[in-house]
């Protein structure tokens, strides 16, 4: 018996000594807070047990929503992206597809009209850098 209890004691030390692969977890792991107004926004992923992303979402808190700029909603807008924030992922996210999202506020709306033309922001989901992202945008 003395035998068995100490074979069991040596094995629940060495199972508890044993290092555990980190490489990813399970979760929500939620990317850095950015100023988005008067209020903060960021990114989240949610990794499944597999290890796997099966969400990748933003956040905008209250008192963002509440500080924005209200223009008229006439759709006058020139939606050239003046207002705009990039949110980084968190780094369990490096293996994704995404690098970064563009989130813009457009108090007047843009064109077309009837569509776009009330107050809202824009999402913009990148799968290239910042950098290359502005070469793109650039005419």
């Amino acid at each position: 018996m003395k035998k068995t209890m100490l074979v069991l004691a040596m094995a629940l030390v060495g199972l508890a000594s044993c290092k555990k692969d980190d490489s990813y977890k399970a979760g929500i792991f939620k990317g850095p807070e950015m100023d988005v107004y008067h209020g903060k926004a960021w990114t989240w992923i949610r990794i499944n047990s597999s290890g796997i992303i099966d969400q990748a979402a933003i956040s905008i808190n209250d008192d963002a929503l509440n500080s924005v700029k209200i223009g008229t909603g006439n759709g006058g807008g020139d939606h050239q992206h003046n207002d705009n924030v990039v949110l980084k992922f968190h780094p369990f996210a490096d293996g994704s597809v995404f690098r970064h999202v563009w989130l813009n506020w457009n108090p007047d709306g843009h064109p077309p009209a009837g569509i776009y033309n009330k107050p809202h922001f824009d999402l913009h989901f990148y799968m290239v850098g910042s950098a290359e992202r502005e070469t793109l945008l650039t005419p």
